[in-house]
């Protein structure tokens, strides 16, 4: 244990309606966001970057897998 309270800001998951009704049970979510699926996020940044250069897309969706599976 760390000493410290866990602080959840916000959680990004696919239309599970499971994985948002778990996560409406714990006490430390309900001040938090839900943003919408990880396949809407990625279609929908894929829309947005395609005139990119293929590097920058790049660093975007390593910026959207890392934020993703973080841990922290």
């Amino acid at each position: 244990r760390m000493g410290t309270n866990l602080r959840i800001d916000a959680v990004m998951g696919d239309a599970e309606a499971a994985q948002l009704n778990g996560l409406i049970e714990l006490i430390d979510f309900q001040s938090s966001s839900y943003l919408m699926g990880f396949f809407h996020v990625l279609y929908n940044v894929r829309k947005r970057i395609r005139h990119l250069p293929e590097c920058v897309r790049a660093t975007v969706y390593c910026g959207i897998l890392d934020m993703h599976y973080t841990l922290s």
